[in-house]
């Protein structure tokens, strides 16, 4: 699987933050696909994180990338159906980058399609679960397309869940947005909002620089 840089943008993001907050442990990553988000998480927090993909193809790999990393002892990589998944404990804080695409056209590989299209799990019922697998004090964060942050938020407030701080990203200060980094928690507050630009000219911005310095060998 491709690893894009928006999904390695939201990982150091939500890294960054944890490693701020020692506090959340344990950590749930819904549809970890490679891995790569529990093992971005890993590098910078000491909280042991369970990893769900329903795609065995996906999970086989996960399981490979992250028993060749240093963190193996703390990430746990479960095949199956996060709608059929029975959590032995409550998680203060939850990640996932779901698929980006509902009601659009699909492709051929099914495999495909669970990756990239919400058939089989829909962004309100991934909040839905998001809520009861949260500690009553935990948070979570979202990669969505920015044309679904705002549905996002609809079905986030069904379920009690109140956008605490959220980041807009373009590829460049000339291009509209096209993903939104989305933090949520259990209280009502003044959301901090603000634009990402991944390039400036021909080079990384300095956020970006920021962000990814520490993942990425070259920038």
């Amino acid at each position: 699987m491709k690893v894009c840089t928006d999904a390695c943008l939201f990982g150091a993001w939500v890294a960054d933050y944890i490693r701020q907050n020692p506090r959340y442990d344990p950590v749930l990553d819904i549809g970890t696909g490679t891995g790569l988000l529990s093992l971005m998480l890993a590098q910078q927090s000491p909280a042991k994180i369970d990893a769900i993909e329903i795609e065995a193809r996906c999970a086989a790999q996960a399981k490979e990338n992250t028993e060749a990393s240093p963190w193996a002892n703390r990430i746990q990589i479960i095949q199956g159906d996060i709608q059929c998944f029975q959590p032995v404990q409550p998680y203060s804080f939850i990640i996932s980058n779901p698929p980006f695409f509902e009601n659009d056209l699909q492709a051929a590989d099914p495999s495909k399609n669970k990756a990239k299209h919400s058939t089989h799990l829909s962004l309100k019922a991934l909040f839905r679960i998001t809520r009861q697998y949260l500690s009553p004090v935990g948070e979570a964060a979202f990669l969505l397309p920015y044309h679904r942050y705002q549905k996002a938020q609809v079905y986030a407030n069904e379920n009690a869940l109140y956008p605490q701080e959220m980041i807009h990203i373009s590829q460049t200060p000339l291009h509209k947005p096209f993903r939104t980094l989305l933090r949520l928690g259990q209280h009502k507050t003044k959301t901090s909002i603000h634009n990402f630009s991944i390039k400036i000219n021909d080079g990384y911005s300095k956020e970006a620089i920021k962000l990814l310095t520490g993942y990425y060998l070259a920038l």
